[in-house]
């Protein structure tokens, strides 16, 4: 499986991915940003999905598959499902999460943090990791940054 981290989608010099999958990856994951940002700062951290299907980018809510989500054997099967259930060109998966140095919450530098996975049906994929910040504001997504882990 090839692999694309954030801006890289957008970066014409990546000769591996034709202009079609490039536009339906940075297309998609532009709009899951987007859509992570504001069911964030509604309260809602439901895992969802975006799926990029004849040409339309449909939501669907992943609630009753989210500890699947846990692990990357899991995010997988439920991409690989998506892709076929809608005969998708390419989907964005967002699910609120930890990170830390060591994968605990209990970790000092532990983060809550939104990751979106975005992929494409011919094997390319990528994450992109925005910080989840809590004040008396309520909820706010922060400072993206992409991750090749």
């Amino acid at each position: 499986m090839r692999r694309v981290y954030g801006s890289a989608v957008d970066d014409p010099g990546h000769t591996h991915l034709n202009s079609s999958a490039r536009a339906v990856l940075a297309e998609t994951l532009d709009v899951a940003r987007a859509t992570a940002e504001g069911r964030v700062e509604q309260g809602d951290l439901e895992p969802f999905a975006l799926v990029h299907a004849k040409g339309d980018l449909q939501l669907v809510l992943l609630g009753d598959v989210a500890g699947a989500l846990s692990h990357a054997d899991g995010t997988g099967r439920v991409a690989a499902a998506l892709l076929r259930r809608y005969d998708a060109a390419g989907f964005a998966i967002a699910v609120a999460t930890v990170a830390s140095p060591d994968g605990s919450p209990e970790h000092p530098q532990a983060r809550e943090v939104v990751r979106i996975i975005v992929g494409h049906a011919d094997g390319t994929s990528g994450a992109t990791w925005c910080e989840l910040r809590r004040s008396a504001g309520g909820p706010r997504l922060s400072g993206l940054w992409e991750t090749a882990g």
